[in-house]
């Protein structure tokens, strides 16, 4: 049996508070599992709807709840209130793009004239 979960009564999701209300517990196979109940308000934009929701503490922990009712509620697709960062640009020296060159003259040599293809075999139904 495992120990009790120490799931705080309330937490946050970037801007968006939720509130457990419950818990359950139930056997799959072997092991225990408890499900939490939380409530929360729908993520999406003007939609104040109150839902409920039932969660791991494993998924509370690492913030991978439902954040938006069952109106709203789009699979596989996040909630999108976190700016999205813009990627760093890495640039190269000049000493590594002249040896970034000068491998790729190397390789374009070393190919040389391709092999001819072998010829088809015939087939066993001719």
């Amino acid at each position: 049996m495992s120990k009790p979960s120490k799931v705080p009564r309330r937490f946050k999701v970037s801007e968006q508070e939720y509130r457990v209300v419950g818990t359950e517990g139930y056997y799959r196979g072997d092991r225990y599992i408890e499900l939490h109940a939380i409530e929360a308000i729908c993520a999406h934009p003007g939609c104040n709807r109150v839902f409920r929701a039932a969660a791991t503490k494993t998924a509370i922990n690492k913030r991978q709840v439902n954040r938006r009712c069952s109106w709203h509620k789009r699979p596989g697709s996040p909630v999108g209130d976190r700016p999205q960062r813009p990627k760093k640009r890495v640039r190269k020296s000049p000493v590594k793009l002249a040896l970034l060159k000068a491998a790729n003259k190397i390789r374009e040599r070393n190919l040389g004239p391709r092999a001819p293809k072998p010829p088809e075999r015939p087939s066993y139904l001719d």
